[in-house]
């Protein structure tokens, strides 16, 4: 009998009840979409980017040029082409018409000039001075 197929068969994937999920999503968040639909591909682009100018200035020194002038020359020629480049992105990516507004009807010029609304005072009735108690009512108090 072979023991190593007989123990492979019973043990199958693990415990059971102690199985982990099979499939498991990862970078559903917020930042990992972020990083994976936008920064991952912009570093993708300059790291080519920065490659091909390192060949190039490693190049113009082996002509004879200057170490400076090599690096100025190639970051202008870089900066150059990124920018082309955003731009054309931009302008691929970026599409629509916008939002349809309402149009108004023009403002009609009033005629008539505008009334200043008169502000009226109300009356201010005179009030009655109140008697006070007289001390009668209140034995207590009406000592002298």
């Amino acid at each position: 009998m072979d023991f190593d197929n007989y123990y492979v068969h019973q043990s199958g994937t693990g415990l059971s009840g102690f199985e982990g999920l099979r499939y498991h999503q990862v970078g559903g968040s917020f930042f990992g979409r972020l990083f994976r639909g936008a920064i991952l591909p912009l570093l993708k682009y300059v790291g080519k980017k920065a490659v091909k100018t390192g060949v190039n200035v490693a190049d113009d020194m082996l002509d004879g040029k200057n170490y400076k002038e090599a690096i100025k020359g190639n970051l202008k020629d870089v900066a150059k082409t990124m920018t082309s480049d955003a731009k054309k992105r931009l302008q691929k990516n970026q599409k629509g018409t916008g939002r349809k507004r309402k149009r108004r009807s023009p403002k009609i010029p009033q005629t008539k000039p505008k009334l200043k609304k008169v502000r009226r005072r109300r009356k201010q009735s005179k009030r009655k001075k109140s008697k006070t108690k007289q001390s009668s009512q209140y034995p207590l108090f009406n000592r002298k």
